[in-house]
């Protein structure tokens, strides 16, 4: 809806951060990025929509059939699905940055780097407006730990 409502003023920037507790949150987060990786933008929000509308649905075969659907390469996924190390290379530049920021929940939504408590539009519109009274481009990001929201 902000991306609607101030076109080329804002722009959606999702950063990972699975929690340790969630036992199937890294590989769903790690699928998004070899989407993104093997498929570009589109993929990564394509694989983020099927996660997030199956939430139940996050064990490796699930994932998998999601990669066939997007028609990505199998024996490219399965090897890093096979490899702890390879996920966490694959997210350790989010989750560094998670940490920097202090990040706890999911979702943990940032405009310019300030947590919004509130997450209502008229927040998100109320924190836009006053930033672009200032500047020109805000940014939203979610820090999301599950990939479910």
């Amino acid at each position: 809806q902000m991306l609607e409502q101030y076109p080329g003023q804002v722009r959606v920037v999702f950063k990972h951060k699975p929690l340790s507790f969630h036992k199937k949150a890294k590989p769903a987060h790690a699928a998004t990025e070899f989407a993104k990786q093997y498929g570009g933008n589109e993929a990564f929000w394509q694989m983020h929509d099927m996660i997030t509308a199956n939430p139940k649905k996050l064990d490796i075969t699930d994932l998998r059939t999601y990669v066939q659907e997007l028609e990505l390469d199998l024996a490219k996924f399965d090897a890093l699905m096979g490899s702890e190390a390879a996920i966490n290379e694959l997210l350790k530049t989010d989750m560094a940055e998670a940490r920097k920021c202090n990040v706890r929940g999911t979702p943990t939504i940032l405009i310019n780097g300030l947590k919004l408590a509130s997450r209502s539009e008229e927040s998100y519109k109320k924190r836009i407006d006053a930033i672009l009274a200032k500047t020109t481009k805000v940014a939203i990001t979610d820090k999301n730990a599950s990939g479910a929201n």
